[in-house]
């Protein structure tokens, strides 16, 4: 089985600064960075594990695990949680420090809790952005835990997108290609993100540039896969982009993260479309 060999280009041309006001909605749901440092930790070695509850009864949950810092009882970490802040809720930052053993240790082995503290998001933010938390342990270890607004609240890709040698799949005439974006939500699911404008009766189309948010596009994580899917237009009455895409004829798709696109430096990008059914 081989993949279609219609061809599609990405260019990620470039990272723009939106500097808008933000409307009252954005506001009131922010995305935020929350950082940990600590101090005098009993152990050189060690990692974090930073997660917020959130929620009517804190069953909300966005966690992150830092990496492992090596040789140092003041470690500073560098994989921070990047999360919402949503001012009129009562948000719980949870902070643990664990030893990090042998490597070679089970896995179970390998992980033992120095301490932990836990301080209310609204409180740090009100508390101009970082505090300092005594561990809840034998210790006189101390962890600042520092919080700033995420970058990508006003950063923005730009996309150029554009095929060549689509499959045909009007009997009477050429295909009427258009674009779905699709990211990866915090649960691991496929949600749609952007949809292009339908280019009728070709089989080489050129879309319009797209100008997406960062966090519209992969919530600020580079690493989230992206997903891009082709359609053939049914040409059903009305709004092409009201349509369902239930009767549209799938063409192909392929993968790819906002870092992969970075790395090319603007530079045009080429992915095959593969339609799974026929591969």
């Amino acid at each position: 089985k081989t993949p279609l060999s219609a061809t599609t280009a990405a260019a990620a041309a470039a990272r723009t600064m939106d500097e808008q006001q933000k409307s009252p909605t954005e506001r009131e749901c922010a995305k935020v960075v929350i950082g940990v440092k600590c101090r005098d930790l009993p152990v050189d070695r060690s990692f974090a594990v930073i997660a917020l509850h959130s929620g009517s009864y804190m069953t909300e949950k966005d966690t992150v695990t830092t990496e492992t810092v090596d040789k140092t009882h003041n470690p500073t970490y560098s994989i921070p949680l990047i999360t919402s802040y949503k001012f009129e809720e009562r948000q719980m930052i949870e902070l643990e420090i664990h030893c990090a053993m042998d490597d070679n240790s089970s896995r179970a082995a390998s992980r033992k809790v120095i301490g932990s503290c836990t301080v209310s998001l609204g409180h740090l933010i009100h508390s101009g952005g970082s505090l300092d938390c005594q561990l809840c342990s034998s210790s006189p270890a101390v962890c600042t835990i520092h919080v700033e607004e995420y970058a990508g609240n006003k950063e923005n890709m730009l996309l150029k997108l554009n095929g060549r040698g689509l499959d045909k799949k009007d009997l009477f005439g050429k295909s009427d290609p258009y674009m779905i974006i699709d990211k990866r939500n915090d649960k691991g699911r496929l949600v749609r993100a952007y949809r292009t404008e339908v280019i009728k009766n070709t089989l080489d189309p050129d879309w319009k540039p797209i100008k997406v948010s960062v966090d519209r596009l992969c919530g600020g994580d580079f690493r989230r896969e992206i997903r891009f899917r082709c359609y053939d237009w049914d040409g059903a009455e009305g709004d092409h982009e009201d349509k369902d895409i239930e009767f549209d004829e799938f063409i192909g798709e392929f993968a790819t993260t906002p870092k992969e696109l970075f790395s090319n430096d603007g530079r045009e990008v080429t992915f095959e479309l593969i339609n799974p059914r026929k591969a």
